[in-house]
């Protein structure tokens, strides 16, 4: 009697409790927090308490405190019901208490105050060895461990089996017999190893009869037309076939059997055709969800899910390039790709940062993957040639009046380039018998030439080049030379001052080889190829900008991996015949060689360039 008016004076404190909190709700839902009034649609299954009450305040915009360390787990279906009686409903069955500051509303939970266990009712009679017990819902491990205690037999669990409750009764039985009485009323299967050891495991479950086209998940039932399947055996194998099915229950179901964590924020419009096999849980995903009018989100282990226009189920993704640069990256992309999504370039990761919708970044990330492949890299062999053959012919007499006084000087062998003093030519007439010239200026000189030369060159250059397939490999070997330029500016009009600038500028002649490669599906590589040649030639003036000449080409070829091909063509010939000489006499055979001087030059250059493109990476 005692015992059940304290029960009852309990239950009046609590209502009287759950009363006081109502009011509260009522009174500021009608004055200062109105969205406790907004009617919420939330599902959850197997979700902590603090995370239903975190999608709630998202969903309304409540200012909700929650705790923090609450191991409750709840599985609910709240559908057009207000956000207070949400809230009144866990205060209720939890036992959460509720403060109020201003706008926000705080809830707690009280601690828990550790329940007396009571002995547990098992008895072993040493002398008879019979074993006796009575259980209620008593917790397998305590169960096995006080059997142990007394009986001396151990008792070893499978895993996944010390949560497990138990209830029996026996009396004054065998323990071998009780243990086998205690597994059946349980479900379980007890096994003897020795006489002194028993495993007890769980019973394996028995298959359903083939042609019965209705699965079962927990709480959910799949009606199923016949010839359409659904089977989950892992996160990596689902396997659908199913025609016009609604999409919610096709996703309570799978998620269901996989125990995934999830929280609908709406009811999941729309249904879904699916035939696909061992697909994985994101692809699932991706394919019940695509095009349709709702929306998923992964958070941790949770899986959300509502109406695609809401917009706390918007996805970010950092997604990670393996082989490419992301620098320009987004200017590739497809329009289609990347409707309805927002793309950052994250250039210290080599990232791209995704938002939108999660089904929306699986299909563009899917994209990615196509593209961010290994760039191969070519090696690019080049040997420059390039030969050069000269010959040229100076012949001639030359007589006259230097600045300065002359003396006798020059070359005999392999050519003669004499120059002769007056007096030289004096002796030298002399001892020739001739008449000599007299009384002449010692700045008179004769210089006396007869030259032949011939040469060749031949250079060779071999440099080696790399480049990404698609990008320009650039050659260039050259020179400078400058040339003087001056500049006279007149500054002011009454007493103008003249202000000189002298600048040296450059002119550049180089050999440029620019090649660009790409590489076929087959292995074979198309050559860009452009080569540019430029040489100086004479000034005209000491000053003057030297002159160039210039040869260029370009040329598009196909050869394969390792393959060598040979560039020529490039041959510049040059031929030059001067003449100096005294009128009329220059041109009289035999007296021409006395009274002019010739010079005759014959040159060939020739380039040819060898290209050899190997793939090394």
């Amino acid at each position: 009697m005692l015992i059940s008016l304290i029960l009852s004076i309990d239950n009046c404190k609590a209502q009287k409790y759950i009363e006081n909190i109502q009011t509260v709700l009522d009174s500021i839902s009608e004055t200062q927090i109105p969205e406790l009034n907004s009617e919420v649609n939330i599902s959850v299954n197997k979700v902590n308490v603090t995370e239903l009450l975190r999608a709630l305040a998202n969903d309304v915009n409540l200012n909700l405190s929650v705790p923090v360390n609450s191991t409750v787990l709840v599985s609910n279906n709240f559908s057009n019901v207000k956000a207070k009686d949400v809230i009144l409903f866990l205060c209720k069955e939890y036992g959460f208490t509720l403060e109020v500051f201003g706008k926000i509303i705080k809830l707690h939970q009280p601690p828990l105050v550790p329940e007396e266990i009571e002995p547990l009712n098992i008895h072993f009679n040493t002398n008879t060895k019979l074993l006796s017990y009575d259980l209620n819902e008593a917790l397998i491990e305590e169960v096995s461990r006080e059997i142990t205690k007394q009986t001396g037999k151990n008792i070893v669990l499978s895993p996944g089996l010390t949560k497990q409750m138990l209830s029996g009764f026996v009396q004054d039985m065998s323990v071998e017999k009780a243990m086998e009485q205690l597994a059946f009323s349980n479900n379980l299967k007890v096994k003897q190893v020795d006489e002194s050891l028993f495993v007890v495991e769980p019973k394996l479950p028995t298959k359903e009869p083939v042609g019965n086209y209705q699965a079962q998940a927990s709480n959910l039932k799949l009606q199923l037309e016949k010839g359409a399947s659904v089977e989950v055996e892992n996160e990596n194998s689902i396997s659908i076939n199913v025609d016009n099915y609604p999409l919610e229950k096709l996703f309570l179901y799978v998620a269901q059997q996989l125990n995934k964590k999830f929280v609908l924020f709406d009811p999941l419009k729309g249904k879904v055709s699916l035939h696909v096999k061992n697909i994985s849980w994101n692809e699932f995903l991706f394919q019940t969800f695509k095009n349709s009018e709702s929306v998923y989100k992964f958070q941790g282990d949770f899986c959300f899910a509502g109406a695609r226009k809401s917009a706390g189920l918007k996805t970010s993704q950092v997604i990670q390039l393996q082989f490419r640069s992301v620098d320009k990256l987004k200017d590739l992309f497809p329009a289609q790709e990347i409707k309805d999504l927002e793309i950052k370039e994250f250039p210290e990761l080599n990232s791209l940062i995704v938002m939108g919708d999660a089904d929306r970044i699986y299909e563009f990330n899917e994209f990615i993957k196509q593209i961010d492949r290994s760039i191969p890299v070519i090696l690019i062999d080049v040997i420059i040639l390039e030969v050069s053959d000269t010959r040229g012919v100076a012949t001639g007499l030359e007589a006259g009046l230097s600045k300065e006084s002359v003396t006798t000087g020059g070359t005999v062998l392999p050519g003669i380039d004499m120059t002769l003093s007056s007096s030289s030519v004096n002796n030298l007439l002399g001892d020739l018998g001739l008449t000599k010239l007299g009384k002449v200026s010692p700045n008179f000189y004769l210089k006396l030439k007869a030259l032949e030369t011939e040469g060749k060159v031949d250079i060779r250059s071999t440099p080696r080049l790399s480049t990404l397939n698609g990008h320009e490999a650039t050659l260039v070997i050259g020179e400078t030379e400058y040339y003087k330029e001056e500049r006279n500016d007149y500054l002011g009009t009454q007493n103008p001052q003249l202000s000189s600038q002298t600048l040296y500028k450059p002119v550049d002649a180089e050999l440029k080889v620019v090649i660009k490669p790409f590489v076929a599906g087959d292995g074979n590589i198309t050559l860009e190829i452009d080569v540019n040649q430029s040489d100086f030639t004479e000034r005209i003036s000491e000053f003057a900008p030297p002159g160039k000449v210039s040869r260029q080409f370009k040329s598009m070829i196909r050869i394969g991996n390792g393959e060598t091909i040979l560039l020529g063509g490039l041959e510049e010939k040059r031929k030059s015949k001067i003449s100096r000489g005294i009128p009329f006499l220059s041109r009289i055979p035999i007296l021409k060689w006395f009274f002019s001087s010739r010079s005759e030059e014959d040159s060939k250059t020739k380039l040819n360039i060898l290209i050899k493109p190997t793939i090394i990476g």
